[in-house]
C-alpha cells in the first residue's frame, strides 16, 4: 500500500489502522464491521432475515400466509410455465 496515493476505502481504512492516534482509532473489529457493510452489506441482509424469521415465528397465522400466497404463485407459474411449452 503506498501511504501517498490512497486508492480506495480499504486503502484509508487500513492507513488509519496504522496511524491514527490512540484516542481516535478505530479498533480491528470496527474496521472490519466497516468493511462488511462496504463490501456487500451482509450483516444488514442478515439483520432482516432475522427479523423476518422473528415475525414470522410470533404473529399468529403469518408462516400459513406465506405459505398459502408462495403456493398459489408458484402454481400460476408453473401453470403459465406449462401453456407456453405446449405451444
Amino acid at each position: 500500500m503506498d501511504k501517498d496515493n490512497l486508492e480506495d476505502f480499504v486503502d484509508i481504512l487500513l492507513a488509519h489502522l496504522e496511524e491514527a492516534e490512540p484516542e481516535s482509532m478505530l479498533t480491528m473489529e470496527q474496521v472490519l464491521f466497516e468493511l462488511e457493510d462496504f463490501l456487500g452489506g451482509h450483516s444488514a441482509v442478515s439483520n432482516l432475515v432475522g427479523r423476518a424469521i422473528v415475525e414470522i415465528a410470533t404473529v399468529a397465522g403469518l408462516s400459513k400466509t406465506i405459505y398459502e400466497q408462495v403456493s398459489l404463485k408458484n402454481q400460476k407459474c408453473l401453470s403459465k410455465s406449462l401453456t407456453q411449452t405446449s405451444d
